[in-house]
């Protein structure tokens, strides 16, 4: 992991924050890129 997994759990808990949608770190190495990321946060809210 290491440094990736830090910054995953930082855009997450920046996420959670925002948007008060949970992500887990599966659903950021599943939708790496901001727009699918965008995406996978409105299918949740």
């Amino acid at each position: 992991m290491g440094g990736d997994s830090l910054l995953a759990t930082r855009v997450l808990s920046a996420v959670a924050r925002s948007w008060g949608v949970e992500l887990d770190f599966d659903d950021f190495m599943t939708s790496p890129t901001p727009d699918a990321l965008a995406k996978k946060i409105a299918s949740m809210a």
